[in-house]
């Protein structure tokens, strides 16, 4: 990982994009990848993907993806007093919010709040100390002081919230810490892949970039599908880490590789696909782990499209998933990006007429 994709990362992470609301990442990616591809294209709902053709006949098209939203909250609600109500957009654990900061958009600024409650801390039994708190608890502290304010400001029911965190990278120099890397780094990796790739000629019509909403439930991968009617997809996703839970049976460990998805919630990746790019690795002396997940990526929506699409899911752990401070590691971003480019480096029409049925 060279400096190039640290700063990258930086400003990908630091960007707020809620789902249905990635605007302001979908310029950064547009801005990024244009001079490394032949052409920019994208869906009516945002998603976008770098083109870099190939000059061989009848060449597979392969299409890779991050997703460019992050998981954020919705105003609900306006009290008297100017506090906010706020329901999740994506999934949250309610522990991981009290006193954590968040950016509110509105259509003119960007303000900062607090997530607090109403709920008096030395009121509460020690019963219900001991208890989490459910969303529906908290509040959105802004520093108004009455509702008329909040409307004078700009924010109302359906204003957009985001986490605020700022990038680091931690002492040592080997691990990351930024909110967003689900899945700002599967964004970055597309990125990455286009500019690793600029100065090849590739044996595969190429489309890198990344979809949206799919933290709203994978709204953005079949709209990107029926786009580029692709004939393999490849998703880029974070996932999180269970290398804390003292279990050694868990998978998911900081520093051992990229992950290779054996099965999730609702996808199971395409078989010879999966053992092919298991070959591949080993070959190529890249590091992986296996992984399974009780959520999912945009290849559950992608792999049913058309008469039906390959599909593989690549990723990296990361630590406090879904959370304003998440935690990668640098290798497994690396080996993660080396084997995306050996994958399409070998991707020729006859490879890709082997893994079918």
């Amino acid at each position: 990982m060279d400096d190039t994709t640290i700063q990258m990362l930086k400003k990908l992470t630091e960007l707020s994009g809620p789902p249905s609301y990635e605007r302001r990442v979908r310029a950064c990616m547009v801005d990024t990848m244009t001079p490394f591809v032949d052409e920019v294209v994208g869906d009516r709902i945002g998603g976008v993907f770098g083109h870099k053709a190939s000059a061989e006949a009848e060449a597979p098209r392969v299409m890779l993806a991050g997703h460019m939203d992050e998981v954020g909250f919705i105003i609900s609600g306006v009290s008297p007093d100017g506090l906010l109500q706020f329901k999740p957009l994506g999934g949250w654990w309610s522990q991981t919010l009290l006193s954590q900061r968040v950016t509110l958009h509105t259509d003119s600024d960007d303000l900062t709040g607090v997530i607090g409650t109403r709920l008096i801390r030395q009121a509460l039994s020690p019963s219900e100390k001991a208890s989490a708190l459910s969303i529906d608890d908290m509040v959105i502290d802004c520093g108004a002081v009455s509702a008329s304010q909040i409307h004078d400001w700009g924010i109302h029911v359906g204003t957009f919230v985001t986490p605020q965190s700022a990038f680091e990278v931690l002492n040592g120099g080997k691990r990351l810490l930024s909110k967003a890397f689900d899945n700002r780094y599967g964004c970055a990796l597309a990125l990455d892949v286009l500019r690793t790739l600029a100065g090849e000629a590739l044996p595969c019509d190429l489309y890198s970039g990344a979809t949206v909403q799919e933290e709203g439930g994978l709204r953005g991968a079949s709209a990107a599908a029926e786009l580029l009617k692709p004939d393999l997809f490849i998703a880029v996703d974070s996932s999180a880490a269970r290398d804390v839970s003292r279990k050694p049976e868990e998978l998911g460990r900081l520093g051992d590789g990229f992950l290779l998805r054996a099965f999730d919630s609702r996808m199971r990746p395409d078989y010879a696909f999966r053992e092919w790019t298991q070959k591949l690795a080993e070959d190529h002396g890249i590091p992986y782990q296996w992984f399974y997940s009780h959520g999912t990526t945009d290849a559950a929506a992608v792999q049913s499209t058309g008469i039906g699409v390959p599909s593989i899911v690549i990723g990296i752990a990361s630590r406090y998933n879904h959370s304003h401070s998440v935690i990668v590691d640098r290798d497994d971003y690396d080996a993660s990006l080396r084997i995306v480019c050996e994958i399409i480096r070998s991707m020729s029409r006859e490879t890709y007429a082997g893994l079918l049925p």
